[in-house]
């Protein structure tokens, strides 16, 4: 897998739960807790990827305007 794949893969791992399971929620915010700095350079790409809010504020600016 390239690297990007691989960090998508974990990131999903440690993020995304069960949404009927409470248990599966409560083990990713415990771990997330207990692993904040990894979390956080995981989620870091995904983070960069989206625009500022400056940016969307612009957009949507610009769209009113034709």
């Amino acid at each position: 897998l390239a690297d990007g794949e691989n960090e998508t893969g974990r990131l999903q791992e440690r993020m995304l739960f069960d949404p009927m399971n409470p248990l599966d929620l409560a083990e990713k915010i415990r771990w997330a807790v207990a692993n904040r700095q990894e979390l956080f350079a995981l989620q870091r790409g995904l983070f960069e990827a989206f625009p500022t809010w400056e940016e969307v504020a612009q957009r949507y600016s610009d769209s009113l305007r034709g």
